[in-house]
């Protein structure tokens, strides 16, 4: 039941029957800016207006039935949480790739600080003192540096930093590109969930009018 959609006048309706009775636009109830529900000869029609936004987008993506309807709104939905999930795919090793920057740099910048460091621990106790309070900052981001890439890395003997920068940039512009893309998808989901919202209104409130008429019919046939 209501599960074909036609095209009668250049209006898209969405009707329990493909029968355009004569009458077709009367006993017409407004819903909202963009939809009606109307009964003929006891046969439900929901119409969009040709030229609203609903009716344009239906006919721009060739959705001809209420089943495709729902079709295109779960595929739709799937493609936006497919963008998203791969974005977040991406932001999670864009995070990494950003320590391991940060932390590299560190550790080749200051390197020789605490190369010098230990030069002066054999011995010279005063002098490598006055060296580790004047290179404090230094060396508490070297030391720190240190330790992350230990932790994370197998081998810090060569330090691939600008493949690093050049795995960011390449996974920047993909995922703001994706953003881009998700950003459209969800106007689609939006849209195709404002027209649903309306089928389903529109259903909601011809009920009562088909349980009168179906009443109607009873009282008569007895």
């Amino acid at each position: 039941m209501y599960n074909d959609l036609i095209i009668i006048d250049g209006s898209i309706c969405i009707t329990d029957s493909s029968d355009t009775a004569d009458g077709f636009l009367r006993g017409i109830e407004r819903l909202d800016s963009s939809l009606v529900c109307i009964t003929v000869n006891g046969d439900t029609y929901i119409l969009l207006y040709h030229g609203s936004q609903a009716a344009n987008y239906l006919a721009e993506h060739g959705i001809s039935t209420l089943d495709e309807l729902d079709a295109s709104l779960s595929s739709v939905s799937d493609e936006a949480f497919s963008i998203r999930e791969g974005m977040k795919t991406a932001e999670q090793r864009m995070k990494e790739l950003q320590k391991l920057i940060e932390n590299g740099e560190n550790y080749l910048q200051y390197k020789p600080i605490h190369a010098e460091l230990k030069k002066l621990k054999n011995g010279w106790t005063n002098k490598r003192d006055k060296y580790e309070e004047a290179h404090r900052a230094e060396l508490t981001l070297w030391n720190a540096a240190s330790r992350y890439l230990h932790a994370n890395l197998t081998d810090i003997k060569t330090l691939p930093i600008s493949k690093w920068k050049q795995e960011y940039a390449d996974l920047k512009e993909q995922r703001d590109t994706d953003y881009t893309k998700l950003k459209a998808t969800r106007a689609e989901v939006a849209e195709l969930q404002k027209i649903r919202r309306c089928v389903d209104i529109a259903l909601r409130a011809d009920q009562p009018e088909q349980t009168q008429s179906r009443t109607k019919r009873h009282d008569i046939d007895r």
